[in-house]
């Protein structure tokens, strides 16, 4: 009775731990996002050194590839409950970033601020309008369509 408390405790402690990770790498995803615009405009006046961006970016595909590592082990990810209007707003996001930089005056770096905050907050948004299920989870809940299925 113990080893299967222990076992639940440890498998829930790892979830936690999990669910730990997953926030601090969408926390440093969006922060190097904005952190790439920003640095864009200061590298072109000269107040930081013009590869700066590149290692910002060179930052991001890190966090980015170890994000989707973390996904495919632990999580099964599922979109659900999106309209397309909901999908095509979600996807026009990036593209304002992008406009948002090009467009917008480029005095104090203004443009950069928001361009990063838009494509941060694409960033934010993707995740809130995403479940995340455990494999377990996930494993319970095909078991119960399956019954479902089979009584019909």
């Amino acid at each position: 009775m113990e080893k299967v408390q222990r076992l639940k405790l440890k498998k829930n402690n790892t979830i936690e731990k999990v669910e730990k990770q997953r926030k601090v790498l969408l926390g440093l995803e969006c922060l190097t996002v904005f952190l790439i615009f920003f640095s864009l405009h200061y590298s072109n006046t000269g107040v930081i050194p013009s590869f700066t961006p590149w290692l910002l970016i060179g930052a991001f595909v890190i966090v980015a590839y170890l994000r989707i590592f973390l996904h495919k082990k632990y999580y099964v990810v599922e979109k659900m409950g999106r309209t397309r209007n909901l999908i095509l707003l979600i996807r026009v996001i990036p593209f304002a970033a992008l406009a948002a930089y090009l467009l917008l005056p480029n005095t104090n770096g203004i443009n950069g601020i928001a361009a990063g905050l838009l494509a941060a907050s694409y960033f934010y948004i993707e995740d809130t309008l995403t479940v995340y299920m455990h494999v377990d989870e996930y494993n319970k809940i095909l078991k119960k369509r399956k019954r479902k299925k089979n009584r019909k």
